[in-house]
């Protein structure tokens, strides 16, 4: 079973034809399996699952598919038999040059191989609905849809739409049994259990290979490609890695949903023309590294593979009217998960309008409420819409100031520290106390006040109740926190300033003040186990900066580090940001950065580059904490000055930023080992 990923590996190379010859009748076809409320009899926890499918569904219709052509199975519907059916009749209507999709949101486990084919002697399953999570006498998995299964049903439905098709397929699930056995999870989690032992597969010799890596559901021996000619490229996201758990999370709305789910839905939201699958997960990596920090998402298959065989629905720099509510409110067609919140500026202007910057709008209006897909724009005078295609809205100001995290208080024993925390937090303008649906929580645990995620219960970071400072420096830790998420989350997209990196492995040294170069590495060594690169202390990396937008762009880049500190990266020290600009369609190397060995903390890390007009200069903010620092900089010096001095009171809050100064922002995402 082990031999896929390295038949498709083989299949990648073969399968080199250009991929525009789809046929004109390819279809987009989903199957969404959505399984929450398992039966109680069976010894499952209830999870999320169902609001997932508003996530996936959304973003699919978003990207062209269309809702005769997606299946949907929840619950009790996606037994064994009905999750097996419904394969079998997405094979049986497929075509060639489909692009197919199947989404999994539910419990996943491990049971004993009934082929020999694990040299662990388990296979990986998704639970059905009828499936239980114990042996009981006579059961031998048939209610558990194995790797092998379903592996064989892949393999058929990537022979029946040919070469010239795609099978992508997310997993919002785990199958590691080795992170809750004997404790009761803080959060819910999916999958996780022990490994469901079955006695009469206990004398099965295992034939596989040690050492291999993967989920293995989506394998199949290599004999199953027969006479049906080429296979689609296949491509397999997955929420955690296969020795992890998949924690759940929440969307705008507090609503509980699978990370995969809501990280694919805000990525797919951000895709552009001719992006690969390897590009849109490191958009989904990035994204989960702020949401779910405590897994590794995992992306298996044919990854450079371009996206849909590059047939993505960009999204588009209007929006549109979706519904006249009265004479002062309209609903628009975007929402949090496009980065519009309560508060953004958007003007309304003619239809077909080219450039908003350049041009005035017919009027403007407010956010008054965001939800995960639309909004509600509010004018304070009759707005005169007649007619909802006569018009696109823009955004013309983002505000940045209701964009806070939720911090719960828990129980501090300590009378002092607790007082000062209730007190000091308040008013913080990255901050909102708040016990429903928080991002934090800070409470005392032993000697301790510990300050964690709310989502999956990670430690952030904690400090002594025997520390005289103990208020202060937990204070400071839930700011870090916070600020670390803002700048996490903050997307700009301007077509006009777009600038992406590369990082290229050398062998150099610092010779009279100087970069010197003795031998450029290849940089696909990094990339031979997994799809974003791991990086040690031994490591050297020159920066290569790519403008992909339609002007010249001035760029800056920082580093977020696993515990939430920020580094500046460029502007070089004692360089002012004037240096960094790139000409349209130039590609080049920073002469004066040398990316000199990684260090712990170890995990997963951002840098994080942001690109516009004018100049910017990050550095000076960055070191001195905001100290000092406040004065005529650009909005985006702005915006990272106050979420350093994140302080109470009307004095500072978190600044706006008009559409004509804003940039675009870009994360390469990688992590740090040993």
């Amino acid at each position: 079973m082990k031999q896929l990923s390295k038949f498709l590996t083989i299949i990648s190379i073969i399968t080199v034809f250009p991929l525009f010859m789809s046929s004109a009748l390819a279809e987009k076809r989903a199957l969404i399996i959505a399984i929450g409320d398992y039966p109680d009899s069976l010894g499952w926890s209830d999870i999320s699952s169902r609001n997932d499918v508003a996530l996936i569904q959304r973003t699919l219709l978003g990207q062209g598919f269309e809702e005769r052509n997606m299946v949907m199975l929840f619950d009790k519907q996606a037994t064994k038999k009905g999750i097996v059916d419904a394969l079998n009749n997405l094979i049986r209507d497929a075509g060639k040059g489909d692009i197919v999709v199947i989404h999994y949101s539910g419990h996943g486990q491990q049971i004993s191989d009934n082929n020999g084919d694990e040299i662990d002697k388990l296979d990986e399953t998704l639970v059905a609905w009828d499936a239980p999570a114990f042996y009981t006498d006579g059961y031998t998995g048939e209610n558990h849809l194995r790797d092998d299964e379903f592996g064989e049903m892949i393999t058929a439905l990537r022979q029946k739409v040919g070469s010239d098709g795609q099978v992508l397929v997310f997993m919002d699930s785990c199958h590691s049994g080795t992170g809750t056995r004997g404790e009761k999870p803080a959060v819910k989690v999916r999958g996780g259990g022990d490994p469901l032992i079955i006695p009469a597969f206990k004398d099965v010799t295992p034939s596989g290979s040690e050492g291999e890596k993967g989920f293995g559901l989506t394998e199949a021996p290599v004999a199953t490609r027969g006479g049906g000619g080429e296979m689609a490229p296949f491509i397999l996201f997955a929420g955690a890695s296969f020795n992890e758990l998949n924690y759940e999370t929440t969307d705008d709305e507090g609503n509980g949903v699978g990370s995969l789910s809501y990280c694919i839905a805000k990525s797919f939201s951000e895709m552009e023309e001719g992006m690969t699958y390897r590009s849109v997960f490191n958009k989904v990596h990035s994204t989960m590294s702020t949401v779910a920090p405590r897994q590794t998402p995992m992306l298996e298959g044919d990854i450079d593979y371009q996206v849909f065989n590059g047939t993505i629905v960009e999204q588009e720099g209007y929006f549109i009217v979706d519904r006249i509510m009265n004479d002062n409110d309209i609903r628009m067609n975007g929402g949090k998960i496009m980065n519009l919140y309560e508060g953004d500026v958007i003007g309304v202007y003619p239809s077909g309008t080219i450039n908003s910057q350049e041009t005035e709008p017919l009027f403007t209006g407010k956010i008054s409420e965001s939800e995960s897909f639309s909004s509600i724009v509010h004018f304070d005078n009759p707005h005169g819409i007649d007619n909802k295609l006569d018009y696109w809205l823009f955004v013309r100001e983002q505000n940045f100031e209701n964009r806070k995290i939720g911090v719960d208080i828990g129980k501090v024993n300590n009378a002092r520290i607790d007082a000062q925390l209730r007190e000091q937090l308040t008013g913080l303008s990255l901050i909102q106390i708040s016990s429903s649906n928080p991002d934090l929580v800070v409470e005392e645990s032993g000697s301790e006040i510990v300050v964690k995620t709310a989502s999956d219960d990670i430690v952030f970071d904690r400090v002594s109740t025997s520390d005289n400072a103990a208020g202060d420096k937990s204070i400071n830790i839930v700011k870090r926190f916070a600020q670390t998420k803002f700048i996490k989350e903050l997307k700009m997209d301007n077509p006009d300033y777009r600038v992406e990196i590369r990082l290229i492995p050398v062998k150099a040294k610092f010779e009279g003040g100087k970069i010197i170069v003795k031998d450029t590495l290849d940089f696909a060594k990094y990339l031979e186990d997994e799809a974003v690169p791991t990086f040690t202390e031994k490591d050297q990396f020159l920066i290569e900066v790519v403008n992909t937008g339609n002007r010249g762009a001035y760029f800056n880049i920082i580093d977020i580090q696993p515990d939430g500190y920020i580094n500046p990266v460029v502007p070089a020290p004692g360089k002012d940001g004037k240096e960094y600009k790139i000409a349209r369609g130039q590609t080049y190397i920073v002469p004066d950065v040398l990316l000199d060995g990684f260090y712990e903390p170890y995990g997963t890390e951002v840098f994080k580059v942001f690109a516009s007009k004018d100049p910017i200069n990050l550095s000076p903010i960055i070191n001195s904490k905001g100290v000092g620092t406040r004065g005529g900089g650009s909005p985006l010096e702005m915006i990272l000055q106050d979420t350093f001095q994140n302080t109470r009171g009307p004095k500072v809050k978190v600044s706006n930023m008009p559409a004509e100064s804003s940039g675009s922002t870009y994360e390469y995402i990688f992590k740090i080992g040993k």
